[in-house]
Formats: C-alpha cells, sequence, structure tokens
C-alpha cells in the first residue's frame, strides 16, 4: 500500500482493521510538517503481530533493518508522484490564472469605459439644470419689467458694459443702463435667443442672483466633503459609518442653511446696498423681494445638496438628476404661470424656484431613503468630527476660493480696456463657461469611483491607474471637441452675439488660447478629482494658491504693457496649464497616492460614532 492509500485510510477508525486482535497504539502526528514525512506507527508493547501496513519503526529494543529499504523505495515513489501531481497543478493553474488575467484585463478597461459614460452622462445634467433655471427666471422677467430684470441681476452696468451687450434681449425689454444712471430707459434691438441663454451662466452677474446662486458656492466645500467621506466609508464597506456621516453632514447643511436663512432675513438689504451702490438704489425693494422669497429655501438647498452628493458617492447619478430635472420643469411652469399669466413679476419668479428648490431636496432625500439609509436621522457632531470635516473642507475652501477669484480678476482687468474689449470678452467668457460644464462630471466620476480602489478592501492601484488614464482620455477628447465647437461659433457665427465688427475683432483675437485653455480644462477636472478622492487636499490647496498668485501677477503685467485681452486669456492658458503639469505631476510621482503603499500620509482618520 502506497503512501496516499495510507493518507486516506488514516481518516477511517483505525480500530476497525484490528478487531480481533488487541488494539496497537498508534500515535499520527496531527500536522506533519511535510506531506512527504514518513508515518511512525509503533506496536504496543506484547503484541508483535505483523500487521498489513508497513511501519517505519525504531524501538530501543530492536531496529527493522529489513524494512528500511522497503520504507526508502516506497518513500521515492511517494515524492516522485506527489512532485508530479503538484506540477500538473501548477501548470493547470498557471494557464487557469493567466487567461483569467487576460480576461479581467480586457473586461475591465471595457467595464470602466461603460461606467464612466454611465455615471457621466447623467452628472452632466446635473450642471446643466441650475444655468437652465436660471434661463427661465431671465427670459420671463426681461419679458416684464426692465427694473425687475436689473434687480434679478442679469444686467452688467456695475462692470460698465456697454450697451452692445444689452442689445441681447428682445425688443419688449427695457434694459435699464442709462435709466440706472440717468433717468431714463434704452430701447434694445432683439438678435436671437441663444445669446440670452449665453447671458444667463455667468459667475459674477449682479444683485439678487449673487446673494442667493453665487453666494451658494461659498458652501460647494460641503457637497466635495459629502462625496469624498461617503465613497471613502463605502470602499471600507462600512454601511454604519456611512449613515453617520451622512447624518452629521445632515444636521451641517441644516445649520447652515438656517444661518443663512437669519443672515439674509436681517442684512439682505444692507448686503444689496453694498453690492449696487448708492446710485441703483432704486432697483434694492425689488431686488430685496426676490431675495427674501428665496432665501426661505436656504436650509433645503443645502440639504438637498448634502443628500446629491451622498447618492454621487454611492455612483448613482441618476437619482439626483431626475429630481433636479423635475425641479427644472416645475420652475418653468410655475414662472410663466405666476409672471406672464398671474403677474407676480419678479415675486413669482421667486415663489417658483423657491417651490422647486424643495421639490428637488425632498426628491433627493427620498432617492437616499431608497438605498437603505435614513436621511431624517440628524446627529450633532462632536468636536472631534467637526474638526475632521473642517480639515477636509478647509482646503476644497482655499482651493474653489483661489479658482473663483482667479477668473474675477481676469473680468476686472478686462473690463478696464474698452466697451468693444470687455463685450467681446463676455462672449467668450460665457462660452468657457458652458464648455467647462462638461468636465465636471468627470472629476465627479474620480471622486465617486477611485476611493473603493486606492483605499477600499478591494485596493488595486494599478486599477486606479488604469481608471485615471481612462478619465484622461475621455477628458482630452471631451475638451477638443467643446474646444473646437466653442471656437468655431464665433469663428464662423459671430453675428449671433454681436453685429459690431470690432467686437468680432476682439473675440477672434483671443480663439487659440480659448481653445488651449478649454481643452485641457476637463483633464484638469479629472487629476484635481483623483486627488480630492486621495485627499491630498494640502498638495491641492498650495498648488491652487500658487498658480493664482502667478497668475495675478503675470495679469497685472499684460495689463500694464498694453498686451489687450488676448494677453489676459493667455493668463488663463498658463493658469490652466500650470493646474495640469502639477496634479498630472503629482499623480504620477512614486510618492503620489497612485503608487505610494503609505495610507496614513493622505488619509484622513475614521469619523468615531457619536
Amino acid at each position: 500500500m502506497d503512501l496516499k492509500t495510507l493518507n486516506h485510510l488514516s481518516h477511517a477508525p483505525i480500530g476497525n482493521h484490528f478487531s480481533s486482535h488487541s488494539t496497537p497504539y498508534i500515535r499520527f502526528h496531527p500536522k506533519p510538517r511535510s506531506v512527504l514525512s514518513p508515518l511512525r506507527i509503533c506496536p504496543a508493547p506484547g503484541n508483535n503481530r505483523t500487521n498489513r501496513l508497513i511501519t517505519a519503526c525504531i524501538t530501543p529494543s530492536q531496529e527493522l533493518m529489513g524494512e528500511e529499504s522497503e520504507i526508502a523505495s516506497e518513500k521515492g515513489r511517494s515524492i516522485d508522484s506527489v512532485l508530479t501531481t503538484e506540477e500538473e497543478e501548477e501548470g493547470e493553474t498557471g494557464v487557469v490564472e493567466t487567461e483569467r488575467e487576460e480576461l479581467v484585463g480586457k473586461e475591465s478597461l471595457w467595464n470602466q469605459i461603460v461606467e464612466i459614460m454611465k455615471f457621466s452622462g447623467p452628472a452632466t445634467g446635473l450642471w446643466i439644470c441650475g444655468p437652465l433655471m436660471s434661463l427661465i427666471g431671465t427670459v420671463v422677467i426681461g419679458q416684464g419689467s426692465s427694473l425687475e430684470l436689473a434687480a434679478l441681476g442679469n444686467i452688467y452696468c456695475s462692470c460698465r458694459v456697454p450697451l452692445l451687450i444689452l442689445r441681447l434681449i428682445p425688443t419688449s425689454t427695457r434694459v435699464p443702463c442709462r435709466d440706472v444712471q440717468r433717468g431714463r430707459a434704452v430701447p434694445c434691438r432683439p438678435i436671437c435667443f441663444v445669446p440670452i441663454l449665453l447671458r444667463a451662466l455667468p459667475f459674477f452677474n449682479c444683485p439678487a442672483t449673487v446673494l442667493c446662486d453665487h453666494a451658494s458656492y461659498v458652501f460647494m466645500f460641503l457637497s466635495i466633503a459629502t462625496s469624498n467621506m461617503v465613497a471613502t466609508s463605502l470602499a471600507r464597506q462600512n454601511k454604519d459609518e456611512v449613515q453617520h456621516q451622512i447624518s452629521i453632514l445632515l444636521f451641517i447643511g441644516l445649520t447652515c442653511g438656517v444661518g443663512m436663512l437669519f443672515c439674509t432675513r436681517f442684512l439682505g438689504a444692507w448686503a444689496l446696498t453694498a453690492f449696487t451702490g448708492p446710485k441703483n438704489v432704486h432697483i434694492i425693494p425689488a431686488a430685496n423681494t426676490y431675495v427674501q422669497i428665496r432665501s426661505l429655501a436656504w436650509p433645503a438647498v443645502l440639504v438637498g445638496w448634502v443628500a446629491q452628493s451622498a447618492s454621487l458617492g454611492m455612483k448613482d447619478s441618476w437619482g439626483p438628476l431626475k429630481a433636479l430635472a423635475v425641479a427644472t420643469i416645475v420652475n418653468g411652469i410655475g414662472t410663466i404661470v405666476l409672471c406672464t399669466f398671474l403677474g407676480y413679476g419678479i415675486a413669482g419668479a421667486a415663489w417658483a424656484t423657491l417651490v422647486s428648490q424643495v421639490i428637488a431636496g425632498c426628491m433627493m432625500i427620498e432617492s437616499l431613503n431608497k438605498k437603505g439609509y435614513n436621511a431624517f436621522a440628524l446627529s450633532v457632531p462632536s468636536p472631534s468630527e467637526l474638526l475632521q470635516v473642517f480639515m477636509l473642507a478647509a482646503p476644497v475652501f482655499l482651493t474653489m476660493i483661489s479658482k473663483v477669484a482667479f477668473f474675477s480678476l481676469i473680468v476686472y482687468f478686462a473690463t478696464s480696456m474698452g466697451t468693444n474689449t470687455v463685450a467681446a470678452h463676455q462672449v467668450m467668457f460665457q462660452l468657457f463657461s458652458m464648455g467647462v460644464v462638461f468636465g465636471e462630471p468627470l472629476s465627479q466620476t474620480a471622486q465617486s469611483f477611485m476611493p473603493e480602489l486606492m483605499y477600499g478592501v478591494n485596493r488595486s492601484l494599478p486599477k486606479a491607474r488604469s481608471l485615471l488614464k481612462s478619465l484622461l482620455i475621455f477628458g482630452a477628447l471631451s475638451g477638443l471637441i467643446m474646444g473646437s465647437i466653442g471656437a468655431s461659433i464665433p469663428l464662423l457665427f459671430p453675428k449671433l452675439f454681436s453685429p459690431d465688427p470690432e467686437v468680432i475683432g476682439e473675440m477672434r483675437k483671443v480663439l487659440i488660447p480659448y481653445f488651449m485653455s478649454l481643452c485641457v480644462t476637463a483633464s484638469v477636472l479629472s487629476l484635481e478629482g483623483t486627488l480630492l478622492a486621495g485627499r491630498d487636499l494640502k498638495f491641492l490647496s498650495l498648488s491652487m494658491s500658487g498658480c493664482f498668485s502667478l497668475g495675478a501677477l503675470f495679469l497685472m503685467l499684460v495689463s500694464g504693457r498694453g498686451f489687450g485681452l488676448a494677453g489676459c486669456w493667455c493668463a488663463l492658458v498658463g493658469f490652466q496649464w500650470s493646474r495640469f503639469f502639477m496634479a498630472l505631476r503629482r499623480l504620477l510621482s512614486p510618492d503620489g497616492i497612485l503608487y505610494s503603499e503609505d495610507l496614513t500620509r493622505h488619509q484622513m482618520g475614521k469619523l468615531k460614532a457619536v
């Protein structure tokens, strides 16, 4: 009997084979060090019956010399058979693993492409719905009252923008540019609907929308912190931690919303007066009416942001898109009915926007509840938890402030270059803003998918690098397409924006820097989204602050040397490409978050349960 048979029989009750004889004393090693170690069976004293088992037994009284050769031959045959079996198994395993790796590699690349398309497609709508809601109010209010349109904040008198830009409003609108400063209205000539769409997207308009819409950018850190923390906890497969983080972030959002409600309620009129200046005090009552109504939605807006960001952190972009789509439809219908048919004017637009934002917030919360989380459970954060949220939010806030401040500096320097120049800049900047919208979903994709690959249960840095490669490819294609489309519109159809040849000439001067700055924007957002996902926040905030400082110095230099609008846009090119190369170098470095095995440098600690 060979070793395999002996090993097989060892699992059966040995006593059955010796039922008619005295039971021998049998001792097995329970965990042999090697499969090939000899089995020792020592019979009990007094019984010298020859067994069918071949034994390798050495006692002080006797040595079985004749059996040693038989044991050696048995052991040799066993070694050969075991080695042959192991080699065959290893060969089969190697072939299977190689085929599996090739299949997984192909499937993973294709799955990444499919997942990016499934997630970023609906996510694009999230960034379009907001400007679209502003557009609806702009168009409807503009048809009724020039004073209310000015109060709404879609004129550029405070920036000294010429009448040429104001001609983009339909004939029935009386835009009060000279009305504001000289007491009489100026009729405006219609061009088409497209420029109105472009005018609805600026970062810096005027009074009411600044306090309602643009002030919300201050709380963008809350949205980014939520998606980052939720995605990180899901990567650890810790649902309780996810629920707790959602609870404390909802509490923070609700607290900030209530605080903004009271600040707007008591300080709204003062802020509007400080913003518009003493020459435009007659638009403050209408603007204050709009602001006071919209302020009632602040808690719903920020709570909805947290719920939306939590869904995005869970890789769900369809739920938030459905909520915002319904809100946009409600806003459009409500604004048309209240303003056009019932004659409520700017107050009607405010009420329609308020209702749509509350509906969106409720739908976001309901979407979160359907995922198995309780969005109505609020938890008061402890000081340590609040500090950890602040540690994540502060660098993000600094990054956003640096970015917005640089864009505002470009507007400031372009404003001082004359009416035709600033008119051309306004058109090109709105085209640039629309192109940026299509890069934001890639940043959100990185923030939602990267944490699982960086420090999740199924951590895989090669897959994270592969995902970044896919995002960069998507970003490059998106940037080239949007840059080409954006540059071709002023080149081929310049009269869509203005019939003035001087304005058209200024627009065409900046087409090359416009294309260069926009084509890299989506890739920049992908890289910065990856840094946010890896929580390399110190580098991100310092690099953005450095780019802002150098960009501001360059803007002052080109403005003082008389390089005109092209110099401002060259500064934007330098700003964008500097961000790209710095983020890319950081991610590709051996100490970067995609190559380093040390997770303690860039990863914050877990939030403790209350």
